[in-house]
């Protein structure tokens, strides 16, 4: 909601929601964005209060579905990366 990283330090969490505060503020839209700046507006502050309280933040990221694993290279494969060529000759 915020943008910023997941390991985002407390000042880059504070300067973004007050970019988007100051963005989506009621007062700072036109009269025909307001209802949508109101709910905007509410949902940034949601998201800042959860991720300043360290607690929170821990609770709300055990609840949010998790990536799937990256697959981890075979280390043996860089160490002789010419194996592979040896025993398709090798037949």
């Amino acid at each position: 909601m915020l943008g910023v990283a997941e390991d985002a330090d407390d000042a880059t969490i504070k300067k973004a929601y007050r970019r988007l505060a100051i963005k989506w503020h009621p007062d700072k839209v036109g009269a025909d964005q307001q209802d949508e700046a109101t709910e905007r507006f509410k949902e940034i502050g949601k998201a800042y209060a959860i991720l300043k309280d360290p607690r929170k933040r821990c609770d709300d990221m055990r609840t949010q579905p998790r990536r799937a694993p990256r697959p981890r290279p075979n280390p043996r494969a860089y160490g002789r990366p010419f194996v592979f060529f040896t025993q398709l000759h090798a037949r």
